[in-house]
């Protein structure tokens, strides 16, 4: 049996099922017993399905009204259903990575130099604002650290090393929970907004490595700059 048409109610199948076979044209609805069942929203996804032998194929499609094959409409499903945008590019990717430890880098030397003109009682008084002191001190001895890691995963996710995907994630999620738990402290608004950017870049930057085509990359290092 070849399908002739695909339908997304019981009742329009039954009703072209009936025009075939009063034109003397056998067909079946194998989806029947599903669409008229207490669940006939599972039918509804993949459509009813109306379905004559092979020879009277072309017979069928003649005698039905107009309307675009199944095959038609499997491809349009399918082209609905592909992304939208274009695939990220090995240059785009280079590219998300640069800026992002650039606005990285960019927001500490910031927070630096707003700290040398921060009056000292006020950094005094912020540094005792803390949920766990534990915490809050290994928030603290941790920066430099992760600075480190950042450093040389952001360098390792430019030349498409393997390792480097693991080390970045490691180090957004915690340098993302570490600030639950660090001492309060006084931002200007040109490192929050950059802060917040980078932080985003970040959670891009970690989905983009692992979930999208840029994968890819990591695994095939003949990859050019525009594919």
């Amino acid at each position: 049996m070849k399908t002739v048409r695909t339908y997304q109610n019981i009742n329009d199948a039954l009703l072209e099922q009936s025009w075939l076979e009063s034109n003397g044209i056998e067909s079946l609805i194998p989806d029947e017993v599903t669409a008229s069942s207490a669940l006939p929203h599972l039918s509804v996804y993949s459509g009813i399905r109306l379905q004559v032998k092979e020879e009277d194929f072309e017979a069928a499609l003649k005698l039905l009204p107009d309307e675009p094959s199944p095959a038609s409409k499997e491809q349009e499903i399918e082209n609905e259903r592909k992304p939208s945008s274009e695939p990220i590019t090995l240059g785009f990717f280079k590219a998300v990575i640069v800026a992002d430890f650039a606005i990285y880098i960019l927001t500490i030397f910031l927070n630096f130099i707003h700290l040398s003109k921060t009056p000292e009682s006020i950094l005094r008084y912020a540094g005792d604002q803390y949920i766990s002191y534990p915490l809050a001190l290994l928030s603290y001895y941790s920066f430099w650290p992760l600075l480190a890691l950042s450093i040389v995963a952001s360098i390792g996710l430019f030349c498409r090393k393997s390792w480097a995907r693991v080390i970045y994630v490691f180090v957004w999620v915690f340098g993302l929970s570490a600030v639950l738990f660090s001492s309060a402290f006084f931002l200007y608004p040109s490192e929050a907004f950059l802060g917040g950017i980078s932080t985003l870049l970040g959670g891009f930057i970690c989905c983009m490595i692992y979930f999208t085509n840029a994968a890819r990359f990591f695994r095939n290092k003949g990859v050019t700059e525009t594919e």
